[in-house]
């Protein structure tokens, strides 16, 4: 599975669901996750990540300041369970 792969599978999941919404952003930010999204209020932004890759430093410096506006923000890979991390946003 590549990135894109996985971009459209969590987006589809994501907005098959109730008082959720999900959108893949574009790069107008250099280091922004892939997917921004909000779910009974709680805002996330997920990067999407396949294989071995990791976070450039750019996009741990990009994670690290929506972390600072309070948002979720976690690496999704293959294997992410969207209803997990769902259950895990509304703690």
């Amino acid at each position: 599975m590549n990135e894109s792969a996985l971009q459209r599978r969590l987006l589809s999941d994501l907005n098959q669901r109730r008082y959720c919404c999900a959108v893949k952003l574009h790069p107008y930010i250099v280091g922004d996750p892939d997917i921004v999204g909000c779910y009974y209020g709680h805002i996330f932004l997920l990067e999407c990540k396949v294989r071995y890759n990791r976070s450039s430093k750019i996009q741990q410096h990009r994670q690290a300041v929506w972390r600072n506006a309070l948002a979720e923000v976690e690496e999704a890979r293959e294997d992410f369970d969207v209803d997990e991390f769902l259950k895990e946003l509304l703690k």
